[in-house]
């Protein structure tokens, strides 16, 4: 796992911490108006390093996105420090990322690992995206992974997709109703025990929010309404 301070102030007493989705990295984030807050982004769950636990010591605040695949690798490594985050949100993921039930089927999950090639991940991120309209927001990003990297990554997750994670939950579950990723009622079932928000957006929402303050002040917002 690949960690870094996107932004880091000594006068911020507040952190989020974010955990990418497959295949993705910093870059993604780069549109988002840090907005007072230090930011720890974290991807590539299949290399070797641990995560900047020393670093949040400091931190009156503490928060804790995961997006996609995110969702499993944050569950899979705060499994022991539940309560070490004030805030805890799931965007477009599932713990349980390989599952019929509670994540993507496994006959899909595995086709999708079996036949990717360059031009199926095309055909991914166009399904991840919904329109070409985002997909084009999408690739502005211009990630800075490669494709063998990013089909190791996918391995790797299908691999350890099956430890199950026992003490660790989310606080909020952010849902994307076009998701053509991870089926809705999937994610509803597997977040029933959580409170749960529905975006009228695909897979892919990170070109709903313009700063980080706006995807804090969503959950917020949606929760006092």
């Amino acid at each position: 796992m690949k960690c870094k301070f996107l932004n880091k102030n000594i006068q911020n007493n507040s952190v989020i911490v974010f955990f990418n989705g497959w295949g993705m990295d910093s870059n993604m984030l780069s549109h988002l108006d840090f907005a007072g807050f230090d930011v720890i982004e974290c991807n590539s769950y299949h290399t070797n390093g641990l995560f900047l636990f020393d670093e949040l010591e400091r931190y009156e605040k503490k928060y804790l996105f995961a997006y996609s695949m995110g969702v499993w690798a944050a569950a899979k490594t705060f499994d022991s420090y539940s309560a070490l985050f004030d805030l805890k949100i799931a965007i477009a993921g599932s713990i349980f990322p390989v599952d019929d039930l509670n994540g993507i089927p496994v006959s899909i999950f595995t086709a999708t690992l079996q036949n990717l090639s360059p031009v199926t991940l095309e055909k991914f991120n166009l399904r991840m995206c919904g329109s070409e309209e985002i997909l084009k927001f999408y690739k502005k990003v211009k990630l800075d992974r490669d494709f063998d990297d990013c089909k190791s990554e996918l391995q790797f997750i299908y691999n350890h997709s099956l430890t199950k994670m026992n003490n660790f939950n989310f606080d909020t579950a952010i849902i994307s109703k076009n998701d053509k990723i991870f089926s809705v009622n999937n994610l509803k079932y597997s977040f029933s025990d959580t409170k749960q928000i529905f975006l009228d957006a695909p897979h892919f929402p990170f070109y709903l929010w313009k700063s980080w303050n706006d995807l804090l002040n969503f959950e917020v917002l949606v929760e006092n309404e």
